[in-house]
């Protein structure tokens, strides 16, 4: 079984919040092995934590997902333990679209792109911004979000993705295509990508943290929570020499 889409072209869709990454010798390395999730106990009136420790090529790895009780939210956190790695292409919080859950021909995507807010149609296009034609090259293009959001959805529904890019910079490469009878659509959050200047070398601890909110047909409410978060916290000090 391969999942939703018969074409064995594409990558099987069983699970979304995953990594896959690429070093520079070639070898393909996912955390999609066998792990134990753990959760908290004891009373959590707000979110949940699951979170597991993987061991990888590359390191060591710890995925945590706190899922909210009352909202439609969840927070991914990712912690890398590198050893001694150099990258040629690693993403992370990979998220697949179930293509029964949103309509073809109404489906969207909304970010920034260093200016206002733009939404652009899915339908009519293909994308296929985290495959290369040049060996050179891991990527063709990206997202710019620079307010830290992309959102995808229909009339309908839809999903807000935001990302805390002062912890770990990173860009949404986006894939869709149109099947048959069905679309495939896929976001991908590029931490790097190979071409003739990466020199990339890791070692030690690096954290990547990702919000994923659902949301009605509206995008203006999480428009306006991804607007608090990109701003960040007021502070108030008691120096009387300070204001905010």
């Amino acid at each position: 079984e391969h999942g939703t889409y018969d074409d064995t072209k594409l990558s099987p869709d069983f699970y979304s919040g995953h990594t896959v990454s690429f070093s520079r010798n070639g070898s393909k390395i996912t955390d999609l092995i066998k792990t134990e999730i753990f959760t908290e106990t004891g009373n959590f009136p707000i979110r949940k934590k699951l979170f597991s420790k993987l061991e990888l090529p590359f390191g060591s790895m710890i995925k945590q997902f706190f899922v909210y009780e009352n909202s439609p939210m969840i927070d991914l956190r990712y912690s890398f333990y590198f050893k001694d790695f150099r990258p040629a292409s690693f993403r992370t919080a990979i998220v697949t679209l179930n293509p029964t859950s949103f309509s073809q021909e109404k489906l969207r995507y909304s970010l920034h792109n260093g200016g206002t807010l733009e939404t652009y149609n899915f339908a009519g296009h293909s994308i296929t911004q985290d495959e290369s034609t040049d060996p050179r090259l891991s990527a063709s293009g990206c997202q710019g979000t620079t307010n830290c959001l992309i959102d995808v959805g229909d009339d309908d529904k839809g999903i807000t993705i935001f990302s805390d890019k002062s912890k770990w910079y990173s860009v949404p490469l986006l894939n869709y295509r149109e099947l048959e009878n069905n679309y495939f659509c896929r976001i991908s959050n590029s931490m790097l990508e190979l071409d003739d200047t990466t020199m990339a070398w890791w070692k030690g601890r690096r954290e990547s943290e990702f919000r994923i909110m659902g949301r009605q047909n509206q995008l203006d409410d999480n428009y306006s929570k991804c607007s608090m978060m990109f701003v960040g916290l007021l502070c108030k000090s008691s120096n009387p020499n300070i204001t905010v």
